[in-house]
């Protein structure tokens, strides 16, 4: 079954410290230019810009975009040795078999997932299949979860 925007959080932290939370605000009018649960990054007036494609990511977001400029929202930073949970795309193979791999993410607005076949990019490092979805018949399949590490290059914008 596939997901709609907005319908689960994209990132969720797995395990690790709890993340440290900023105080962020909306660049734009437009509504659901991100959802709670995104992986989003500050543009170059500090605000909040939606992940767009690879490149440099500051955290996740705390609230869905409400359409109002300079709205206020928590914003979770990422942190580099934790471990977050991300949902892997339709479609894709057995997750099984991408454990250990570094891989891609589809960063589309609402339903960020994991894109095996994103091979070129170094967004994540896949450190196993969360625990609730080993032994399911559809163990990372149809929008099972995976555990990963973010990739240095996404804190340094390579």
């Amino acid at each position: 079954m596939a997901l709609s925007a907005g319908q689960v959080k994209s990132v969720e932290l797995y395990s690790g410290v709890e993340s440290q939370v900023v105080e962020a605000t909306e660049p734009s009018g437009t509504v659901n230019y991100f959802y709670k649960g995104d992986l989003v990054k500050f543009n170059g007036s500090g605000q909040i810009a939606a992940v767009a494609s690879t490149g440099v990511v500051s955290g996740i977001a705390g609230a869905t975009c409400t359409g109002t400029a300079g709205t206020e929202f928590d914003l979770a930073l990422l942190d580099p040795a934790a471990i977050y949970v991300i949902r892997i795309e339709d479609g894709e193979e057995s997750a099984l078999a991408y454990v250990g791999e570094i891989s891609g993410l589809d960063f589309t607005t609402g339903i960020q997932r994991i894109d095996i076949s994103q091979t070129a990019q170094n967004d994540i490092y896949i450190v196993g299949v969360h625990p609730s979805d080993v032994g399911a018949a559809d163990a990372g399949l149809n929008e099972g979860r995976l555990l990963v590490r973010f990739c240095y290059e996404n804190f340094i914008g390579v």
